[in-house]
Order: C-alpha cells, then structure tokens, then sequence
C-alpha cells in the first residue's frame, strides 16, 4: 500500500500530493476504527430487516424501535426546562412528535430513505462509542454523539481550502463506507421536522400565547351553508 502511494506522490501536481498524504495519514489514523465498524453488507442486511419490520397497514411508517429513538431525540432537540415545555410534551395536546414525524415521513419517499438510513447510522454510532443503543446512553452521551455528528455535518458542508475540500472528500468515503455519513445527512432534516412538528401543535400554541389557526384540519367543504 505505502509503495503504491510513494510512486503516486512522485506524480505532478499539488492535488496529488495532498491527496496521497491526506490518504496516509487517514489510513493510519483509521485503520484501528475500521474494525470495529460494521461492514456494508450488514448495514445493507440491517435496512432489511428494518423494512421487513414495517407496519403494513399504511397508517404507520416508522418502526416501533424507530418510533422510540425519534421521540428521544426530538426531546433532545426541542427539550423541556424551567422555561417552558420541549418536544416530549407535544403528546399532551397533540399527536407525539415522533406521530408528527412519522407522518411526514410516510408522505415523502426522500424522507424514507434518509430516515431509515440515518437513524440506522446513529444507533450504530453509539453502538462502537459506548456499546449500548442511542436510547440507553445517559442524557449526555446522546447530547455528545450529536454535536458530534452536527460537527460533521457543519465540517462537510463547508471546506475552505483544496487542502480541505480534499479531506473532506477522504472523510465522506470513508464515513458512507462505515455508515456514520448517513446520520450526518439526516441531521438537519431531523432538525427542520422537529421544529415544524413542535410549532405545530397546540402544546407550543399554548406558551406562546397564540391560539392557533381557527380550522387546524383544514378547510373541508360543507354542504348546506347558506351564502
């Protein structure tokens, strides 16, 4: 391998160059890591089993253990303090916000994948970190795995420099190759639905101080109305 690098590095070329020394250096740092990580054929045969575990009765898309993890980390994402209530209170006055997420999810096939991929990658996350599932990790370990995948998120979204942007290009292989990638896509899209569920239901209504739109299910013709 280091050979074949070294004849690569005596080619032309400052793209080149970085690239061979950005793959050494990452082949050394995450050599050890790779181990440890599942391989893409058990990811592939985990999504598989993940759609065989799908309700059928078209009212539901997430899986039950999809449907736990969602509701962690919505209330991670909007939580519940001295200053006023977060997502795991949506249920009181409202559906739940993993029902709320559920049902954008059934509407849309780009959500599906990113869903059923990225919370796939975050379970597995936290499986290598602390050899446990997301949803039994303390409070903080869950609040540490995802500032670490919003740091991801935050690095590939904008490199700077060739240097960088060659890394980066290194780093998003190798994370789609262990998985992790997939939670870093889902992460600002988790972040969107969960604000728009939590604003839309009357719990939130409620602390603000708004009352809400007058017909929230819509405008349904009515027969009979007189003009």
């Amino acid at each position: 391998m280091r050979s074949t690098l070294a004849r690569w590095a005596a080619a032309p070329g400052l793209v080149v160059r970085h690239l061979v020394k950005g793959l050494v250096k990452f082949g050394e740092t995450t050599a050890g890591d790779a181990a440890t990580m599942l391989s893409p054929a058990r990811a592939a045969r985990e999504l598989e089993r993940l759609e065989q575990a799908r309700p059928r009765d078209g009212e539901r898309w997430f899986t039950s253990e999809e449907c736990v993890l969602v509701e962690v980390l919505a209330s991670l994402i909007v939580p519940s303090d001295e200053t006023g209530p977060g997502a795991d209170q949506m249920g009181r006055m409202g559906r739940s916000a993993a029902e709320t997420l559920d049902r954008l999810a059934r509407r849309s096939s780009r959500r599906q994948t990113l869903y059923a991929r990225g919370l796939l990658a975050l379970d597995r996350l936290a499986r290598r970190e602390h050899r446990s599932r997301f949803v039994e990790l303390s409070r903080e370990d869950q609040r540490r795995l995802l500032q670490f995948i919003d740091q991801l998120h935050q690095t590939w979204s904008s490199p700077r420099s060739l240097k960088a942007r060659i890394r980066t290009k290194i780093a998003i292989l190798y994370r789609k190759w262990s998985g992790v990638y997939a939670a870093a896509e889902l992460f600002p899209l988790l972040i969107q639905d969960v604000l728009q569920a939590f604003y839309s239901n009357r719990v939130s209504w409620t602390w603000l101080g708004y009352d809400g739109p007058p017909m929230p299910e819509g405008y349904p013709r009515e027969a009979g109305i007189r003009s």
